[in-house]
């Protein structure tokens, strides 16, 4: 009989249905269930709302996989049933098992509610702290039209609206493409792991809750 203590090892994914069955946002809530705890074929099928018949049809296929196990107990009357659990709590995917279109789905959901905060917290600050703030839409130089939020002015931007200054709350958002060779781009990398771990260490009990961002990435066609 198998315990229902979960595996904390790490188990590799090198099959194509099994990755999709963790990473595809229309499978993976299939397997979440037994991710957090044993449960039953009902427990499972009630707890995301489907019905016992379809949540029969994916745990054989998940046990099949080898993503769950069965887990035998006996009831409080004696009767046998059937539990199934996670066969680990940690699966890695090589992404060479994964699909672009799966993977870019998941890193979306991911960021998204990150990136959403940002811009609604910009607006917030700009409408309701500062007096200075706007959104600016000017024609470049380089003649491309450009909107963001900024001050009124050059000179306002230049002195106390910028970013430096200690009355200009702290905030900074920027995107930007740049043409780096392979050392600067991982200097610039190492750099970004460098604030990151920078900003654990800042972290506190006490103060005003921010939303950050880092990212570095070369761009592929």
């Amino acid at each position: 009989m198998n315990s229902g203590k979960l595996n904390n090892d790490w188990v590799t994914i090198k099959n194509q249905e099994a990755a999709d069955s963790l990473i595809d946002p229309k499978k993976y809530k299939y397997f979440i269930p037994f991710m957090q705890r044993p449960r039953s074929l009902s427990e499972a099928a009630n707890l995301i709302n489907i019905k016992t018949n379809l949540m029969h049809y994916h745990i054989k296929r998940l046990l099949n996989l080898g993503l769950i196990r069965e887990v035998d107990f006996r009831t409080g009357r004696g009767r046998r049933g059937m539990r199934y659990q996670a066969s680990s709590s940690k699966f890695f995917i090589p992404l060479k098992y994964t699909s672009v279109t799966n993977m870019e789905t998941i890193l979306y959901g991911l960021q998204e509610p990150m990136f959403r905060q940002i811009v609604k917290s910009r607006i917030l600050i700009a409408a309701q702290e500062r007096d200075d703030l706007g959104m600016a839409f000017e024609l470049t130089p380089e003649h491309h039209f450009s909107i963001s939020v900024s001050a009124q002015n050059d000179e306002q931007w230049a002195s106390e609206a910028h970013q430096e200054s200690e009355n200009y709350p702290a905030l900074f958002s920027k995107y930007l493409t740049l043409k780096l060779n392979h050392n600067d781009a991982k200097w610039l990398q190492r750099e970004l792991i460098k604030l990151y771990q920078k900003a654990f260490e800042l972290d506190t009990d006490e103060g005003r809750d921010f939303v950050m961002g880092l990212s570095i990435a070369p761009i592929s066609n």
